[in-house]
C-alpha cells in the first residue's frame, strides 16, 4: 500500500458513528437553539441533543462543527459523530442511546451517493456486510464496481468487519495479473471505506452453470486460467480461501477474473480469523478450512 496510507487507516473508530448520528437528527424537528452557527440539519440536531444532555458542551460543539465544515469544503467525507468519537468526546454507546429514543434503526440508513470521486450508479449487490455498487468517475467518466460496507456492518461493533476490509484491499492490490479483478483505488481513512475494481458485467460462472455444464474445452480452458491466477496470487503471499463459481466473473469481453478477498490471509498465515474459526464456502472448503486449523496454504485453494 502507498505509504502515506498507514496514517488515513488510524480513523477506524468513527466508522460506526455516522449513521446513528444522521438518523436521531433529522427526525429532531425543533428549530435551532443557538448551540452552533449551522443552519439545521443531521449534524445540528445532534449537536442540539449532545447539548441538551449536558453529553458535550456549547463551545466544543462548535469548534467541532467547525470542524465538519472545513473538511466537507474540502471534499472529504465528515460528520459530527465521527469526529466526536474520534476525539473521544463522547461514546458510542451514548450516540446508539440518542438514536434508540428516537424510535429508528441506523442500520437502515442509506449509504451516500458519492465516494471521494465516484458517483453511485446501480447497486450490483449487498450481503450482510459488503454492498457492491457500479459507480461513475466524475471526472473521466468511466465506470467501477465500488466494494464498501453496510451500515449494519459498520454499527455492529464494525471494527473487526472493517479490519477484514483493509486486509482485503491490502491482499487484492498486490496483485496484477489478467485474470485476477484489477482494484483501481480505494479509501480506507474514511467514514465509511470503499473500495473500487474494475467492472464485470459478463456475471458469474455460477450463473453460466445454472445453464447445465459447459463444454469440456471450456473448462480446461478456464482451469488453466484460473490456476496461473491463483499460482501468481500465491506467489505474491495471498491465499484466497473462498475459490468457488460466484466468485469467478468475466469482463465484457468474457475473460475470467478471480474476484473477492474477503477471507484472504498472507502465507505467513497472518489473518483476522481466530483459532477454531471455520471460514469459507461450505461445498468448497479444504478439510482444514472445517476444522479451523491455521495451515492454510496454497492446497487450500487448489482444494476449492
Amino acid at each position: 500500500m502507498p505509504s502515506g496510507d498507514a496514517t488515513r487507516l488510524q480513523a477506524s473508530d468513527t466508522a460506526r458513528t455516522v449513521p446513528a448520528l444522521s438518523r436521531c437528527l433529522r427526525r429532531a424537528g425543533q428549530p435551532s437553539s443557538g448551540v452552533v452557527g449551522f443552519k439545521d440539519g443531521p449534524d445540528t440536531a445532534l449537536a442540539r441533543q449532545l447539548h441538551e444532555r449536558g453529553l458535550v458542551d456549547a463551545n466544543t460543539l462548535r469548534l467541532c462543527l467547525d470542524e465538519v465544515r472545513r473538511r466537507r469544503a474540502e471534499g472529504a467525507p465528515a460528520a459530527l459523530a465521527g469526529l466526536l468519537v474520534q476525539r473521544r468526546l463522547v461514546g458510542l454507546e451514548d450516540l446508539l442511546a440518542l438514536t434508540q429514543r428516537q424510535g429508528s434503526d441506523p442500520t437502515q440508513q442509506p449509504l451516500p451517493a458519492r465516494f471521494g470521486p465516484y458517483e453511485r450508479v446501480r447497486p450490483l449487490g449487498q450481503g450482510g456486510m459488503g454492498a457492491v455498487f457500479e459507480v461513475r468517475h466524475s471526472l473521466s467518466g468511466e465506470t467501477f464496481a465500488l466494494k464498501t460496507l453496510t451500515q449494519a456492518a459498520l454499527l455492529s461493533d464494525g471494527s473487526e468487519e472493517r479490519l477484514r476490509f483493509q486486509r482485503e484491499a491490502e491482499l487484492a492490490v498486490r496483485l496484477e495479473h489478467p485474470n485476477v479483478v484489477r482494484v483501481a483505488d480505494y479509501d480506507l481513512g474514511g467514514s465509511i471505506p470503499w473500495l473500487v475494481q474494475e467492472l464485470l458485467p459478463g456475471g458469474s460462472l455460477q450463473e453460466r452453470l445454472r445453464h447445465g455444464p459447459l463444454p469440456p474445452g471450456e473448462v480446461v480452458e478456464l482451469g488453466l486460467v484460473l490456476a496461473d491466477a491463483l499460482a501468481h496470487a500465491h506467489v505474491q503471499g495471498v491465499i484466497h480461501r473462498d475459490i468457488k463459481p460466484d466468485n469467478v466473473l468475466f469482463d465484457a469481453e468474457g475473460t475470467p477474473k478471480l474476484t473477492d478477498f474477503g477471507l484472504a490471509l498472507g502465507v505467513d498465515g497472518s489473518s483476522l480469523t481466530q483459532s477454531g474459526m471455520a471460514l469459507g464456502t461450505p461445498g468448497y472448503m479444504a478439510p482444514e478450512q472445517v476444522t479451523g486449523l491455521h495451515a492454510h496454504g496454497p492446497a487450500t485453494d487448489v482444494y476449492g
